[in-house]
Order: structure tokens, then C-alpha cells, then sequence
């Protein structure tokens, strides 16, 4: 493919597009010893959008855990569901494909989960009962 431009029709005024675009020194600019223009810095210095960065690092920073800390009540919740479907969505997937309608096997997965935590409440509460009447031994 060609292209329809040529050196004829471009403007001779406007720039190169081939060239890089140079911008004058300004006040602030001198060249450096690699014979490029860049910022003059004194040794230790910090510039100017190094600071801005870091400072709007910082802010987002406590806005981000400010809002954490005021939505906690909502995000626990949501976390928590997010991982019970992760955990539950293989367990779902296959009672779907025994043909169990998708509203039974979540059922059946909540109420499986409700049985595991049931389980191991109990167990936990026997294991404290006995020690509880074993500690006077020790």
C-alpha cells in the first residue's frame, strides 16, 4: 500500500514527521553530560512529579482504607458469599449435570455446609468439655 501523500503536498512549514520534536531550553533546563536537555537536579533532589506521585500515592492510600474501614459491614458479607460460591460451585455444577434444578443443588450445598459447620462445632465442643474436666489433673 502507498501512501498518496508526498513531499509535495505536506505544508513546508510544518514540522517534520519523521524528526523527533525539540522544545527550546527553558528556565529550569541545561544540557546533560550525555549531551541530551533534561531537568537540572541537584544531588539528593527530588523532583517535582516524583513528590506529586508519592503524594498521590499516599492519598489514595488512606482513601482507599478509609472506605474500606467505613464499608467493612457490607464487604465482609460479600467476601464471605464470594467465597462459598467459589468453594460450593463444583458440588452445584454436579448435582446440575444429575439433573437437579439449579435452586435444589444450591439448597443442597448451603444445607451440606450448614451440616460441616454443625459437625465440627460439635466436635470442637466435646473436645473442650473434655478437657475442661481434665484440666483439674494437670
Amino acid at each position: 500500500m502507498t501512501n498518496w501523500r508526498t513531499d509535495v503536498d505536506r505544508d513546508p512549514s510544518a514540522p517534520d514527521p519523521k524528526r523527533p520534536m525539540t522544545v527550546p531550553p527553558e528556565e529550569g533546563f541545561s544540557k546533560s553530560p550525555e549531551g541530551g536537555e533534561g531537568p537540572v537536579r541537584h544531588e539528593g533532589s527530588i523532583s517535582t512529579r516524583h513528590m506529586m506521585t508519592v503524594l498521590l500515592g499516599i492519598i489514595a492510600t488512606v482513601l482507599v482504607g478509609y472506605t474500606l474501614k467505613a464499608l467493612g459491614a457490607l464487604i465482609v458479607p460479600l467476601l464471605v458469599a464470594f467465597f462459598l460460591s467459589y468453594l460450593l460451585w463444583p458440588l452445584i455444577t454436579a448435582l446440575i449435570r444429575r439433573r437437579v434444578p439449579g435452586g435444589i443443588a444450591v439448597f443442597i450445598a448451603l444445607l451440606s455446609v450448614a451440616a460441616c459447620i454443625t459437625l465440627c462445632g460439635l466436635v470442637l465442643q466435646q473436645s473442650v468439655r473434655s478437657f475442661a474436666k481434665e484440666a483439674p489433673k494437670y
